[in-house]
This record gives C-alpha cells, structure tokens and sequence, in this order.
C-alpha cells in the first residue's frame, strides 16, 4: 500500500483536509475531521485488498536522489515564501503560493516517475484560482477565505 504511494497520498491528502476544517467549528468541525479520517483509511484499505503485494517499490538510486532533490527543492521554496511575505506584510499571499508551489512541483516528479500524461501543463485554468485569491485579490483588497476564486 505505501509503496504504491496510495498510504502516502491518503495520509498528505487527510492532512490537508484537517488544515481546512480549521475552517469550521463546533460540530461542522468533528464531523468533517471524522469523515476525512474514515475517507483515509478506506483509501488504505481499499488499496491494500485491490493492489497486488508487487505494487510499487523501492526507486532506483538516481530517481531517489532527483525525488529527494526536488522535495527538498520544494520545501526551500515554501520556507522562503512564508518568511518573504510575513516580512513583507502579506501574510494571505502564503497559501496561494505555497499550493502554486506545491502544484508545480508535481511537474518535475512526473518525470522521476516516468509518467508522460502528467509532464505536459494542462490548460492554464488552475491557475486562475491561485491568481485571483493570491495576487491579483490582494492589490485589489479582496483577500481572504471568504472571497471566491471566480467573483
């Protein structure tokens, strides 16, 4: 299961999921924490019945080194953004870029993971979110959770 990625990605996905629900309270709060917890263990699980036990494996050598390159690469970049716009004032600036970043970096690992559909950049629709809620909603003075991507 972890070595097909899916625990990997059930677990990132679930941690991401538990940052948003800070969003809400109260009741709303435990049960969308309860449900993305149950969603991930069910990715597992399902993963471990379906997968066959050769899922997977351990990376080559030099796909290792260029997958440690381009996450240490990744986590650089999101330190620096958090310090520059903290500095500079912008805090709300900090999570758009840091999803830009994180989006981005997927780019390199389609490559390091010898996946041909992922390398090419999609229409630059998912970029429009970023954009709007990051710095384009910021010079305007439309920032923050409540603000949609599309108004």
């Amino acid at each position: 299961m972890f070595k097909s990625g899916v625990g990997f990605l059930a677990l990132f996905g679930l941690g991401w999921w538990l940052l948003a629900t800070g969003a809400f309270g109260g009741a709303v709060q435990m049960v969308a924490v309860g449900a993305g917890c149950v969603v991930a263990v069910g990715l597992m699980l399902a993963a471990r019945r379906i997968l066959p036990a050769s899922a997977g494996g351990p990376l080559p050598a030099d796909r290792r080194r260029r997958f440690n390159q381009i996450n240490g690469l990744q986590w650089l970049v999101i330190i620096v953004i958090a310090v520059v716009c903290s500095r500079a004032g912008a805090p709300v600036l900090i999570p758009p870029l840091i999803a830009l970043v994180v989006g981005l970096h997927f780019l390199p690992l389609a490559v390091v993971f010898d996946q041909p559909r992922l390398r090419v950049l999609r229409p630059p629709c998912w970029w429009l979110p970023v954009w709007r809620a990051g710095p384009c909603g910021w010079r305007r003075g439309r920032t923050g959770p409540s603000v949609s991507p599309w108004a």
